[in-house]
């Protein structure tokens, strides 16, 4: 502090203390010399006069006491530690002590206060001051986060209940609830907890709730939970289509997805396709020599002498399909009479005999059992092992005109009966069946089985795989036989 300063408050101190002991009156108050009356208590009147010097008699201070460049703008500054703006000496105070007027004391001297300058500055309704802008630390605009756990409460239970920490003011919450744990949900109404949120509860939201196997929120049937929430299998059965054609089907006990089966192959041999019972899986082929033996077994079906278990003789062929002639030791080739050329003889066939091929209308397949005998040597459909099926009688013996009553027959295998090629009754409509293999179960005659020959309405029933839904269609169907 300069010397002129201290000279100058000492001179106004004395000065202020004549004006009171000279000039007060009754009533406390003091008369200036150019006749205004002031408080004692107006500090402001006391430092204007001093700063200007309006208010000082020239008579009272001598004009060569105090050099007019004594006193300059910065000298009550140091004097009084303050800015201009506060009432309080900051000198020694420390940062942030309120000093009047909306500041606070910043190193020794009074400087506005404002929200970010690190000091909590009560007077202006701070709660506290860290000085950056960031949310959420415990406190932000000068205002605590939180002072109780209530502040802190977003209103959703499935993240947790909110807590405040009394010390930090910073904002938590405790662990969240299961998923699956009640809510409500914002538009109201009774919903779930899910990853923290509040979901709507039933089939489709991917939570398993009560009543459900699972629930992965899509519609997928075959990805091992339906749409309905239920797992696709369980076991085998579940997967089961009712066609033995396309293999066993498989249930996988943890991913509840089934897969197919292997499908049965009826392609022995190149040559040779055969067709699948989709309700027995078995492969029936064709027989085009009509010798009896399919051409799954059959080592050449286009000729009816040649042909598994067939009679070895001298002709330079393989018989008997064993992979070899024999002629060597074979003996002679005795033919059997065979007028309908089916590859059978009757009983009591007429023979010839042959080193080679047997004469057009013989085989070399004796009649020596019911196996091998053949029950209508004049109908070359008719034969023993026949497999195809007849929708028409056929006539046992050769006649000209109308065949006898005694020798119509629908005998066509020679098994002595007529074997009926449709035989399942339908006793319930299609609609309704809820998996393949009840939807094909489903088919069949409405009402019994007509006999060979006559025609009955029959249902069809077919399972679709893209609906999940059974149809059907009823027609008129004749009834084969063998």
């Amino acid at each position: 502090m300069r010397r002129s300063s201290l000279r100058l408050g000492a001179i106004v101190t004395v000065f202020a203390s004549t004006l009171i002991a000279c000039g007060s009156d009754s009533n406390g108050t003091t008369a200036t010399t150019d006749g205004a009356v002031s408080s004692p208590d107006s500090a402001s009147d006391t430092l204007a006069a001093n700063d200007t010097g309006s208010r000082v008699d020239s008579g009272a201070i001598d004009s060569g006491a105090i050099d007019s460049g004594a006193i300059d703008s910065g000298a009550a500054t140091e004097e009084t530690g303050t800015d201009g703006g506060g009432a309080v000496d900051c000198t020694g105070k420390p940062d942030g002590t309120d000093c009047g007027g909306g500041s606070i004391c910043v190193k020794g001297l009074c400087a506005g206060s404002s929200c970010g300058d690190g000091y909590v500055d009560g007077a202006n309704g701070e709660e506290c001051d860290d000085a950056n802008a960031v949310s959420g630390d415990g406190c932000s605009l000068c205002k605590f986060d939180c002072k109780a756990a209530a502040d802190c409460d977003n209103g959703n239970v499935c993240d947790g209940a909110e807590t405040c920490n009394a010390s930090t003011h910073v904002c938590g919450s405790s662990s969240a609830p299961a998923d699956g744990t009640t809510c409500t949900l914002a538009a109201g109404g009774s919903g779930t907890c899910k990853a923290k949120a509040c979901v709507k509860a039933g089939c489709g939201n991917s939570l398993v709730e009560a009543g459900e196997d699972c629930d992965d929120g899509d519609t997928d049937d075959t990805d091992g939970c339906t749409k309905l929430c239920r797992f696709t299998c369980a076991t085998a059965a579940d997967c089961d289509d009712g066609n033995k054609c396309n293999g066993t089907e498989t249930c996988d006990a943890t991913t509840h997805k089934c897969s197919a089966g292997t499908a049965v192959t009826c392609s022995p041999k190149t040559g040779c396709t055969g067709t699948c019972d989709p309700a027995t899986g078995a492969c029936t082929y064709p027989d085009a020599d009509k010798d009896g033996s399919p051409c799954d077994k059959d080592c050449i079906d286009a000729d009816p002498a040649v042909f598994p278990g067939a009679y070895e003789c001298k002709d330079g062929k393989d018989n008997d399909c064993d992979g070899s002639t024999a002629d060597g030791t074979a003996p002679s080739c005795i033919c059997f009479a065979d007028p309908d050329r089916d590859g059978y003889a009757g009983t009591g066939a007429s023979t010839v005999s042959s080193a080679g091929a047997c004469p057009d209308a013989y085989t070399r397949r004796p009649p020596a059992d019911a196996a091998s005998t053949d029950c209508a040597i004049y109908n070359a459909s008719a034969h023993p092992g026949q497999r195809a099926w007849f929708s028409s009688t056929y006539c046992k013996t050769l006649v000209i005109g109308s065949c006898p009553l005694s020798s119509i027959s629908w005998d066509y295998d020679c098994s002595g009966a007529a074997e009926k090629r449709w035989t399942t009754s339908s006793s319930i409509s299609c609609p309704g069946a809820t998996s393949a293999k009840e939807c094909l179960v489903r088919s069949g005659w409405i009402g019994a089985a007509p006999a060979c020959g006559a025609s009955g309405s029959y249902r069809t029933c077919t399972w679709s795989s893209l609906s999940l839904s059974c149809s059907g269609t009823e027609t008129s169907r004749k009834q084969e036989c063998h």
